[in-house]
């Protein structure tokens, strides 16, 4: 026939399953020796807007008073086909969550081949109780598989869908611009909704894997303190496995995640530390959130040894870095655009510990806190007496900052219980700032673009003070002709009493 072919079976299906052109024969037996009408059909070529097919169906339909029930049998292969007609096959009898999943999971996509088998009753209840199997080789697709995550791009997959469950095995996919080298994606029926299990590997760019961090609920265990991160180099390795509940299944949603990072370079903007030749595997699990027990990496041009615990508090989950480094006095006065670092000189050991906060934390808390400290045992200050420090002797530094919302940071710092320092920067610029000697920390930094340095001394060698000032003006010149955006203080004057 060029007339156009269909099938409708209301009990089954919603619409006909159409085909402009067919081929084939139809067959009919009446038997009323076994109260029953055979129909049925040899394996018949059809084609149309849904594809080039080959298909057979028979149907045992019982005449009035008999003992037994329909019954439909029907297959069709299909070719050259796309996803948006994979309704025309699957019958709306299936559970409607697992219908839902697959209409909104799936977009569009090739379907180079494609087949339907349905061997059931034709009535509600025995439809219910059929057997029912659809595949598709899905080729330049789009998988959707829960809408809190990134999608599938790109996917060439097998998909089956076999009674009340689904199976989905990628060979190929990209999520973002990382390549999915094999993903199994299984979504099972529950006594009530689905569950969703995610099984893949993956390799590509570090970068992908933040934003990973930020798109999906791992950012809700996460918090926000890496959202400023950016990894341009590099590379990452992933495995990882995910079991996520839909329609109020009663099963907990878990995660979990191994990266295993490659010469990897991360630049934290909120901080400005740039650390580079990162390689380190690091976990992340439900239960034990983000874990890494050994990090290789260069900070400053100097090896750094680091590790990540995550610990679980009444808000969530607070990930916790701790790194131990050497750097020279010059690199952290250029990092921390604090001029008067650069009259100090040598080299300091150094702990550090990053705190990041979860992020259902209150509104008015921090992301997250950056804590460094150091013994500067091999610093020498120039310093006006009672700050002078020699090289060689121990003197403990502390510098605090506070990563607060709108991308806005603190710095605190105390040069052994001497001098104490607040200052303030929006978006890694410093914004203003006291510095106070021989007197109480100033809580809330000046954000008026101007540095105050007070205090009160017992006594001082004023020329000391003046040489120090002229040194540091002479330093303020140079760095205003590199037009360092960052540079809060141009000169300094002193004024006595």
């Amino acid at each position: 026939s060029n007339n156009g072919f269909s099938m409708h079976y209301p009990e089954v299906y919603h619409k006909p399953i159409v085909f402009q052109h067919a081929a084939g024969r139809v067959q009919w037996q009446w038997a009323p020796e076994q109260q029953t009408v055979f129909v049925g059909s040899d394996y018949a070529s059809l084609s149309g807007d849904p594809g080039e097919a080959r298909g057979s169906f028979w149907l045992h339909l019982p005449l009035a008073g008999a003992d037994f029930h329909s019954e439909l049998y029907l297959s069709i292969g299909l070719r050259n086909s796309a996803a948006q007609y994979r309704n025309m096959f699957i019958p709306y009898i299936l559970p409607k969550d697992l219908l839902a999943w697959l209409n909104n999971s799936i977009g569009d996509a090739d379907l180079p081949a494609a087949g339907f088998l349905y061997r059931g009753g034709l009535t509600g209840t025995e439809a219910k109780e059929s057997a029912i199997q659809f595949f598709g080789d899905i080729r330049n697709g789009d998988l959707k598989f829960h809408p809190d995550w990134p999608p599938l791009k790109n996917i060439d997959a097998r998909l089956l869908v076999d009674n009340h469950n689904a199976y989905i095995r990628a060979s190929r996919a990209t999520l973002y611009d990382t390549a999915i080298d094999a993903a199994h994606i299984a979504v099972l029926e529950q006594p009530k909704g689905l569950t969703i299990n995610i099984n893949g590997r993956a390799h590509g760019s570090p970068d992908d894997g933040l934003r990973l961090l930020r798109e999906s609920p791992l950012h809700h265990a996460i918090g926000n303190g890496m959202d400023a991160w950016k990894m341009p180099q590099g590379s990452l390795e992933t495995a990882l496995q995910l079991q996520i509940p839909l329609s109020g299944a009663p099963l907990p949603q878990t995660e979990n995640v191994l990266l295993t990072l490659n010469n990897a370079q991360l630049d934290m903007h909120d901080l400005r530390l740039p650390f580079r030749q990162i390689n380190s595997q690091l976990s992340y699990d439900s239960d034990n959130g983000l874990q890494a027990p050994s990090i290789k990496a260069s900070l400053f041009n100097k090896p750094v040894t680091a590790n990540i615990v995550s610990k679980k508090s009444a808000q969530g989950t607070v990930v916790q870095v701790t790194a131990n480094s050497s750097a020279n006095i010059s690199d952290i006065a250029t990092w921390s655009a604090i001029t008067p670092l650069k009259m100090l000189s040598g080299s300091a050991d150094y702990s550090l510990q990053l705190q990041l906060n979860p992020s259902n934390a209150a509104q008015t808390a921090s992301i997250g806190q950056l804590q460094v400290s150091s013994t500067l045992q091999n610093v020498e200050a120039p310093l006006p007496a009672p700050f002078t420090k020699q090289r060689g002797s121990k003197t403990p530094f502390t510098l605090t900052v506070d990563l607060l919302r709108n991308n806005q940071q603190t710095y605190r710092f105390n040069y052994n219980q001497q001098i104490f320092g607040t200052l303030a920067a929006h978006n890694g610029a410093l914004t203003g700032g006291d510095i106070q000697l021989l007197g109480s920390p100033t809580i809330t930094p000046n954000v008026d673009g101007k540095l105050f340095i007070h205090g009160s001394l017992p006594s001082a060698d004023i020329q000391q003070w003046i040489d120090l000032i002229t040194s540091h003006n002479k330093l303020s010149t140079n760095n205003s002709n590199n037009d360092n955006p960052n540079t809060l203080f141009p000169s300094v004057s002193i004024n006595t009493q």
